[in-house]
C-alpha cells in the first residue's frame, strides 16, 4: 500500500472511531437534559459527525488497497465496517505477484 495515503487514511479512522465513541457515550449517558442541550441529541449528532469521518477515512483506505471507493461506505458499521476492509486483499500486492511470476 502507498504509506502516505495510508497514513493519512489511519488518521481520519481513528478520529472518526473516537467520534462514534464520543456519540455513543452520550446517548448512553444518564445526565439529565439541561436548558438547550440534550445529551441523547448531541450525542446522535456526534455519532452521525463520527460516521461521516469514519467514511471518509475509509475512503483513503480503499484507494491504498486499490479497491472501488463504495467499500469506504463500510465504515456505515462502524467498528465491524473498518475490520471488514483491513482483512480484504491489497489489490496492488497481487499484481507485484503476478508482475514478479511472467
Amino acid at each position: 500500500m502507498l504509506k502516505h495515503i495510508k497514513t493519512r487514511a489511519f488518521v481520519w479512522s481513528c478520529a472518526g472511531i473516537i467520534t462514534q465513541i464520543l456519540g455513543l457515550a452520550g446517548i448512553f449517558s444518564s445526565r439529565p437534559a439541561s436548558g438547550d442541550l440534550n445529551p441523547v441529541w448531541a450525542g446522535a449528532l456526534l455519532l452521525l459527525i463520527g460516521t461521516g469521518i469514519l467514511c471518509f477515512g475509509l475512503y483513503f483506505y480503499t484507494q491504498a488497497k486499490n479497491r472501488h471507493a463504495a467499500f469506504a461506505l463500510a465504515g456505515l458499521f462502524s467498528l465491524a465496517g473498518f475490520f471488514l476492509l483491513h482483512f480484504l486483499t491489497d489489490k496492488n500486492k497481487h499484481a507485484a505477484k503476478r508482475r514478479k511470476r511472467s
